[in-house]
Parts: C-alpha cells; sequence; structure tokens
C-alpha cells in the first residue's frame, strides 16, 4: 500500500518542471529566462518578451526587426470565424 500526502487544491503540487520559468513563492516573484516578469513587462515590448521565452536570450537589433516583419503575417486562423488566433510560427535565428 503507498502513502499518499493529502495537499488542499494545488497547494505544494508540481504540475511540471521547466527551464523556461519559475515560479518563486518564499520572494513572491515569477522568473521568466532568469529575469522578473514584473520588470520585463516594464521595460520590454512583447516581441523582446515573446523572443526571449522562445529562443532563451533577449534579442539584439537584427533579430529584432526579423521578428517584428514576420510577427503580423505570422498568425493564422485555426478555424473560421476566429481570426488572429492561432499558433506563432517564427524562424531560428
Amino acid at each position: 500500500m503507498t502513502s499518499e500526502t493529502f495537499s488542499p487544491g494545488r497547494d505544494g503540487v508540481i504540475a511540471t518542471d521547466t527551464k523556461i520559468s519559475l515560479l518563486d513563492t518564499d520572494v513572491e516573484m515569477i522568473i521568466v529566462r532568469g529575469y522578473d516578469l514584473i520588470e520585463l513587462a516594464q521595460n520590454l515590448n512583447y516581441t523582446d518578451v515573446a523572443y526571449l521565452v522562445i529562443y532563451g536570450q533577449l534579442p539584439t537589433a537584427a533579430p529584432r526587426r526579423r521578428m517584428n516583419r514576420r510577427r503580423p503575417t505570422a498568425r493564422r486562423s485555426p478555424a473560421p470565424g476566429l481570426p488572429g488566433r492561432g499558433p506563432w510560427r517564427f524562424p531560428c535565428p
């Protein structure tokens, strides 16, 4: 017979391990690729944060320009009637 620990809700339950982000409950911080999420939101634009999440580093000028050019055309609709929704498709830097 196995012993299970009761954990109400999701308290103390690890859903998954990831190298992309970390929830540090001791200091109430969400870390994304080594950066504080609040600081990212306050100081960077969407494209730079997306690049960081996808590639693991902040973009330099050339990759930023490429991503900004592709962003509007990279979306596709998964179904009729849902314009602008769908997966992003970015090439490797």
